[in-house]
């Protein structure tokens, strides 16, 4: 290579070779969205060049990686962010990095550049000091629907890939068929390889009846026999990948059915599965 006929930059450039690439790993559990990477380089003139990349992610809750060669010899500034409108702050984490390999794998050489939360409020970067936007506290409140399951069966979720769930409340509705035997509604916390953990109520009810269970913050537990309303008591729950929930009843029977369960969350998606 011939020597730089002009002085080099001083000011946070890195040096490149034409078999450096520009590497993006993304993943978003709030659906489709549009990332767009752009920044400044300089090339063997001393010109000072900006360049701009698009990248989609399409899969929720998947790691989606994009990588492009940079192609100057130093990078003078770097960013990352989305035009796409109400993407909730902690839902895209992004990691940005210069990187010497077009397939992965173990890298020759790789320099992290930056790494974070992107939404509509803020971005990553390298080389600016004015990128990240507002502080947040990346998360954002989710309602997650529960299926129904079969007559019998309990209600299940199980935490999706890079997702840290933190639970506000969860319910569900549970009707009682005409067996005679008192349901206890519980919740079962489970993450492997530890024992499950169960919160239940004291109070029971009996066949042919429909009650609501509530499991929550709240300071203690209530039995509204008018209402059929119940108020579980459950400390601060976080749903990590590979942790679930079950929500049923203890004495359950063939014909009971488990309805309208759903939680209450603090979302944020995490760099890992």
């Amino acid at each position: 290579m011939k020597p730089f006929k002009y002085p080099t930059p001083d000011y946070l450039a890195i040096p490149a070779s034409p078999n450096d690439l520009i590497q993006i790993e993304a993943v978003s559990s709030a659906g489709t969205l549009s990332l767009v990477c752009e920044g400044i380089a300089m090339n063997s003139q001393g010109e000072l060049i900006p360049f701009l990349f698009p990248f989609s992610v399409s899969t929720l809750n998947t790691l989606t990686i994009l990588r492009f060669r940079l192609g100057y010899n130093f990078l003078i500034s770097i960013v990352v962010h989305t035009r796409t409108a109400s993407i909730p702050d902690g839902a895209c984490y992004v990691r940005l990095s210069l990187v010497q390999s077009e397939t992965g794998g173990e890298f020759p050489h790789r320099k992290l550049l930056s790494q974070g939360y992107v939404s509509t409020i803020s971005s990553i970067g390298y080389g600016s000091a004015a990128i990240s936007g507002a502080p947040r506290d990346n998360y954002f409140v989710e309602h997650i629907s529960i299926p129904d399951p079969a007559a019998g069966l309990p209600a299940n979720f199980n935490c999706p890939n890079f997702s840290c769930l933190e639970i506000i409340t969860a319910v569900f509705t549970y009707s009682t068929s005409a067996a005679a035997s008192n349901r206890i509604g519980y919740l079962e916390y489970t993450l492997p390889s530890g024992q499950p953990i169960k919160y239940q109520m004291i109070n029971s009810h009996t066949l042919s009846t429909t009650v609501r269970y509530n499991f929550s913050n709240c300071s203690n537990q209530t039995f509204n026999i008018a209402n059929q309303v119940c108020f579980t008591p459950i400390p601060t729950l976080f749903l990590m990948p590979g942790s679930s929930l079950e929500l049923f009843c203890n004495n359950a029977q063939a014909a009971d059915q488990v309805t309208a369960a759903s939680l209450l969350v603090k979302r944020h998606t995490i760099p890992f599965s």
